[in-house]
């Protein structure tokens, strides 16, 4: 292993012509922030959106990762900064950009031809002595006008320019001037509302963005939201109204932050979990909130805006992805669909992990999906639980010094710690399991104890201190026991063993932020070489993207709504007898 010591070496940064001076191993993004503030990483350094890529000059750095790797970036001389260190004096290039606001929430990039499901042209009236309608249906080949279309076809003028929108054989969109059209891709979470504003020319992504669900004044988790909507129909309507105006307040913030009129934002694809779903679409929730939860529509939906409550998006066509069962939803369509375009060599697992974690297994031409009932432990419900926010610690580090555990502790955001996220609190465990501070049962053997006699660790000493219990790592036993069982159950039922799987895919918001080692120690994820692990951010984003830009890639989620293989695992004594078995840890 090399030799990490105090020795410093040069990084030059053009065409700035910039040098600094770091330590050896330091990572590269590091050390060309020293010289250039503004040098982005949109996914926050975890290796999966590709857009730190540099060219190396000179200069010996860390092997490639895997997700180096996986998003193929190692040609011609280019790595990803944030995941290649540097060993000796090195000159890399970097692309010229302006200073932009770094996005909050990332997905990886796939590449695709961009064919979206509209089509447009921009045309003078003026070369033609024909009825503007006919001028309208002719220009894009289209065969008929929506409604609303045809009021619109009042506002056009001789001598004028006119761009005119279609979907399949109907024009419904008419403007008086010249535009190119915006697309809105959006991942309705439980948590979050992750929004992402795309040039529908390039299919490039313009600006990308969060918002906090509305919907968590109802509650956290998806069950409490349903209880409600089911004990007052009001409050189900207004779930979906607050849900149709953060989408729009989401696009429009997105737009103005990029400088581009959200009146231009054409079309619009959507996706979420079943629940998410069914609250948009306005949909009564008790088929799917009791067995054998069958939802009340699967399929997918194209709809003008203003048809659904949308009000400032009222002209955009919207695409709401099918979804696969009551709690396998369209948003696993789109990370399956993302999965698709990463060619993954069969067999490989995908874990979405969430308080309904979704799990999917890739076979050479079947897909096979279930859920896991995990919990909302797992999503930072513990005693000092954080959503994954500003101030949530993420990731730490655990070492003993005498009788007792120092943590050093990862944040997101520059600011003091608030809590413990849900990969904070599985990377806690992880540590005191690493350090023997706790048994293969979950018992802590070290801490103190409060007022209520419950054992417990300080993770931060401060005035109000953040700790984890002993009631915390028992949580998290069970989440990551249903996940468990719930992929030994389904690689069992394919005559598959841990050794045979080719990769593991860890998706979602909670997923950026895990390290693979910590979910492997904890039996989270199967035990495989961690060169097969790979952490694809928000796939549930990607996927919305790719059914926004790409026609093909929009059916190609479809055919995997209908044929993927759905499970049923939760409610079996299978499920029960292993669970309870594997509520132990792997011996370390």
């Amino acid at each position: 292993m090399r030799s990490l010591k105090s020795k410093m070496v040069k990084v030059t940064v053009k065409p700035q012509n910039v040098s600094v001076n770091v330590s050896k191993g330091t990572l590269l993004i590091e050390a060309i922030r020293k010289a250039i503030p503004w040098f982005p990483s949109p996914c926050g350094g975890l290796g999966i959106c590709g857009k730190c890529g540099v060219k190396i000059i000179k200069g010996e750095l860390s092997k490639p990762t895997s997700n180096e790797k996986l998003l193929n970036t190692i040609h011609e001389g280019l790595r990803l900064a944030c995941q290649a260190a540097v060993f000796d004096d090195t000159i890399v290039e970097i692309p010229y950009r302006e200073p932009v606001a770094f996005p909050t929430i990332s997905t990886i990039e796939i590449k695709v031809p961009v064919k979206p499901w509209i089509f447009w042209r921009t045309f003078e009236t003026s070369k033609y002595p024909k009825p503007f309608d006919k001028l309208v249906l002719e220009e894009v080949g289209a065969r008929y006008l929506s409604y609303a279309a045809a009021k619109e076809l009042a506002n056009v003028k001789l001598n004028s320019k006119v761009t005119t929108v279609a979907y399949g054989e109907i024009v419904y969109r008419v403007d008086t001037y010249h535009f190119e059209p915006l697309g809105l891709a959006v991942d309705i979470g439980t948590t979050k509302i992750a929004g992402y504003l795309i040039d529908l020319s390039t299919g490039t992504t313009l600006n990308e963005g969060f918002t906090l669900n509305p919907q968590l004044k109802y509650g956290d988790d998806i069950v409490s939201r349903m209880t409600i909507a089911l004990m007052d129909k009001r409050k189900l309507y207004d779930m979906r109204n607050v849900t149709l105006k953060s989408i729009e307040d989401l696009a429009k913030k997105l737009a103005l932050e990029v400088k581009k009129p959200v009146a231009n934002i054409t079309a619009a694809s959507i996706v979420g979990n079943t629940v998410m779903h069914h609250i948009l679409l306005g949909l009564d929730l008790s088929d799917i909130a009791f067995a054998p939860y069958i939802p009340k529509e699967s399929s997918p939906i194209i709809e003008y805006g203003s048809n659904l409550g949308f009000k400032i998006l009222k002209r955009t066509m919207v695409y709401i992805a099918p979804v696969i069962s009551g709690y396998v939803g369209g948003d696993a369509v789109a990370t399956l669909l993302t999965i698709h375009y990463l060619n993954p060599k069969p067999p490989s697992l995908i874990i979405d992990v969430g308080t309904n974690a979704e799990i999917s297994l890739f076979l050479e031409d079947r897909i096979v999906v279930a859920s896991a009932p995990a919990g909302p432990a797992i999503e930072g419900h513990v005693t000092s639980g954080s959503k994954g926010v500003q101030g949530a610690i993420y990731d730490v580090e655990a070492e003993k010094v005498g009788n007792n555990i120092k943590f050093n502790v990862k944040v997101l955001g520059e600011t003091e710690p608030s809590g413990i996220s849900g990969s904070g609190a599985v990377s806690i465990v992880s540590e005191l399991l690493r350090i023997g501070a706790i048994t293969v049962t979950g018992k802590l053997k070290t801490g103190d104890y409060d007022e209520k006699g419950v054992k417990y660790v300080k993770i931060v000493d401060s005035e109000k201190p953040i700790v984890f219990t002993q009631i915390d790592i028992r949580e998290i036993q069970k989440a990551k026991s249903a996940i468990q069982t719930t992929w030994q159950l389904m690689l069992e039922d394919e005559g598959l063993s841990e050794k045979d799987l080719e990769s593991v895919f860890i998706a979602g918001s909670f997923g950026s932020y895990l390290k693979p080692i910590h979910a492997r120690r904890i039996g989270l994820i199967p035990k495989v070489n961690l060169d097969k692990v790979f952490i694809i951010g928000n796939a549930a984003g990607a996927g919305a993207k790719l059914m926004l830009v790409n026609n093909e890639a929009r059916r190609k989620g479809e055919e995997i709504a209908f044929k993927a293989e759905h499970r049923v695992y939760a409610s079996t004594e299978r499920f029960k007898k292993l669970w309870i078995k594997n509520l132990n840890f792997r011996t370390v």
